[in-house]
């Protein structure tokens, strides 16, 4: 099996439209969390089409993992 070294497009479009969505509505209403932002930036990096979208997406997910990292210890749960 060849990983494509781009998103897949089309193909995770919608799921990423619908997780952008869940994460605006929590956050909406102040329940928003890390992880719900991860997964709309990773929907987003798989829906990407071209190469400059999947790095800014990367990019994104790589930051939102960082700061979920670093947090780990730090509040409680």
């Amino acid at each position: 099996m060849t990983a494509k070294l781009y998103g897949t497009g089309p193909t995770w479009a919608a799921p990423a439209a619908e997780a952008q969505r869940i994460t605006d509505e929590r956050a909406a209403k102040g329940v928003d969390t890390l992880a719900d932002h991860l997964l709309a930036r990773v929907f987003a990096a798989m829906a990407a089409d071209e190469p400059h979208a999947l790095r800014a997406a990367l990019v994104a997910v790589e930051k939102h993992v960082s700061t979920w990292i670093n947090d780990l210890g730090r509040s409680p749960q």
